[in-house]
Parts: C-alpha cells; structure tokens; sequence
C-alpha cells in the first residue's frame, strides 16, 4: 500500500498556486498567491521539493541567476484536500519525469492528443528523424539519443533553435514575459515575421531572437491554429467578451512559462530546413534507425497549409519509406481512400486512433507502422 501524504495548509495552498503556472514561477510569486512572504514560500517549497510534488530549477536570464519553480508530476496529479494518497518519497523522486509541454506552437492539425502514443511507437531506437516538425507536439515523447527536427516552415526552425540556445533561450523567455497581450503587439509580430520569411531569413542558418519573439507570440496571442497555414500572419487579437471557455491572456501566460521545459527537451536535438522527401531520402536504413512523418493530410484539410504535399508527393514519401527494410517509419494520416492505397496493411501495420479536428469534432486518424517491434 503506497504511504498516506497529508499536506499542510501553506503545502496545499502553495502546491495549488504552482499547479496554475504549468511553465513555473518565482518564489514571491507564488507566495502572493498562496498569501505567504517571498522568505515562507521558499521554505514551503522546499518542503515540497522533499515531498516530490516540485521541482526547482535555475536559469540563466542575461546572465542573472534567477530560481524558477514547478509542479513535479506528481505535484500535478496531487488532489487538494489533504489527504492524497501518493506512492513514497523513494517512489515519487524515481518516477518524477516532469510535466511535458503540449506544443511549441499552437499549429493548424497538431498532435496534441497522440503525441505520447508516437513517442511509444519510436521507442528503443537509437535515431530519429522527424521529416515534419510542425508544432512539435511529439518531440518531449521522442527518447532516442539523436533526434534531427526538419521542417520548410523557417520560422517554426527558427524559434525552436532560439528557444534551444543557452543564450537566446532566456532572452526570448524574458521579453516574451513582458509583452502583454495588445493587439498593436500581435500587429507588429505579424509584420515581422512575414519581412523575415520574404527575405528567407532561416537560410542563414543564424538562430535570429526578434524572429523568434515574434513568431511565438504571432501563434499564441493570435487565433488558434492558424500558424503554418496561408493565414498565418493576418491573425487578430482573440478577445473574449464573456466568460465562457478559457483566456487568451492566460493562455499566452502559460506557453510563455512552458519555454522553460522546452529549452530542456530541444536543446539535445538538431534542427534542419529542407523539403522533406529531401530529408527521408538521407535517414539511413538501418536498424535502431527511424523516421517520423506528420505530413498536411490528403484532401480539403491539407490545403490551408502555407507549404503542402500534393499526391503526387505524398506517393514519392510512400514509396521512400515502403523501401525501408531496416529503419522503422511511422507516419500520421487520417483513414482516407489514398491512405490504404499508399500504406497497404499488407505491408503496414494500422494503429487506428481517434485525433481532434479544428472544429473539435473526433477524427478518424492512423498511426502507421513499418518495421515496428
């Protein structure tokens, strides 16, 4: 039987105070949240810490220390009430990954939801390679000890070396922490970003900060969903009038917080610009070897995308990867007539799914497998 954890009531509070800044926050923070001094908070926190419900870390900020704290994943599972029942100390530190971020970018046909099950689908492989960055989704699920990141969207490739830098990183982080949610700021992120890609900024191959900052907050204070696709950079402020469903100021908030996991998770990975059948044709066929491709789906939905794969494409990718006697490939699609012609379950193994479409309805998705376990 695991251990009973009663929390204290500072404990408790604090640990609700850190389980609302999913990105992490400061000691007097979450100290004026809980109604605690910036010197008490630190001592709850630590207790905390102990506890295995959080987690402290320190960041470089233009060369300040400054001392950030999170919610441990069992911080994030821990119900208010005081008595939780949670597994011991030894138990909570040794299973204590973290919680991961969602997406880098709120992307037209991201993979939110099966994002974990792609990660599981490449697991014990040695090399990956990810033909479609897109939002990222998957990336903090992919555990192999190289991982090179392509996609030709140059502003996504941009602000996923940024975030990486050890430098850029923390700058980025700090001037996106001060830029409120104004719609004369999403105005300007949108001009900057479309001068920066009509100049074909990325070629230069030199992580660029303002780019950074500004296709970040371009994809989260903006309608969501629309970054990669032809509209990308003509979204307005989202503004909510009511008090129905969730906040854009919020939102913007905790993705700009999530930065900090996110510097962890793509700084151990390499980031390329290229056509993508250019990229699979360079994946070695080899065994421990993989190759992940979240292509625009076949049909109407593929075509808001800025940069999409015609089928004739998409048949030249699946002739590429149905050549792979070694390397594994899985690819996301949804369950369409082209899709059974191209990836025969003769050949292929059908992982059928059920993902979300923009309108939220249910969408009927595959994950498909080609040398799986």
């Amino acid at each position: 039987m695991p251990k009973l954890l009663k929390l204290g009531l500072a404990n408790e509070r604090l640990l609700r105070a850190l389980r609302d800044h999913t990105g992490g926050t400061t000691a007097a923070g979450l100290g004026g949240k809980a109604g605690l001094s910036g010197h008490a908070s630190t001592s709850v926190l630590k207790e905390l810490v102990e506890m295995g419900l959080a987690n402290c870390q320190e960041i470089d900020v233009d060369g300040i220390k400054e001392t950030i704290w999170v919610a441990a994943r069992a911080g994030d599972v821990c119900k208010d009430g005081g008595n939780s029942v949670l597994p011991d100390v030894k138990a909570r530190r040794d299973g204590n990954l973290g919680a991961r971020p969602s997406t880098l970018m709120p992307c037209f046909g991201s993979n939110r939801l099966l994002a974990s099950r792609v990660g599981e689908l490449l697991g014990g492989l040695h090399w990956v390679g990810v033909a479609f960055a897109g939002g990222m989704s998957e990336l903090p699920w992919i555990a192999a000890r190289t991982v090179v990141v392509n996609d030709l969207h140059g502003g996504a490739i941009n602000l996923a070396k940024v975030a990486a830098d050890g430098r850029l990183g923390p700058q980025m982080y700090r001037n996106l922490r001060r830029m409120p949610l104004h719609q004369d700021l999403l105005a300007e992120a949108n001009a900057v970003c479309a001068e920066m890609e009509s100049a074909d900024a990325e070629n230069d191959g030199i992580p660029n900060l303002r780019w950074a900052v500004s296709c970040f907050y371009a994809a989260w204070a903006g309608r969501n969903g629309l970054a990669l696709t032809k509209e990308e950079y003509k979204s307005k402020l989202s503004t909510r009038w009511d008090a129905g469903g969730g906040d854009s100021a919020v939102r913007l908030a905790r993705a700009t917080g999530s930065l900090l996991t996110w510097r962890k998770i793509l700084s151990r990975m390499t980031f390329v610009r290229m056509d993508a059948l250019e990229f699979i044709a360079k994946v070695k066929d080899r065994k421990g070897h993989g190759v992940y491709c979240d292509p625009p789906f076949d049909g109407n939905p593929g075509t808001a995308y800025k940069y999409q794969l015609p089928d004739v494409a998409r048949r030249r990718m699946a002739e590429a990867l149905g050549s792979f006697c070694n390397a594994r490939a899985v690819v996301r699609s949804y369950r369409t007539k082209l899709t059974g012609e191209l990836f025969p379950r003769s050949e292929w193994e059908w992982v059928e799914t059920v993902g979300r479409k923009q309108t939220n309805q249910t969408g009927p998705e595959v994950l498909l497998v080609k040398n799986g376990l």
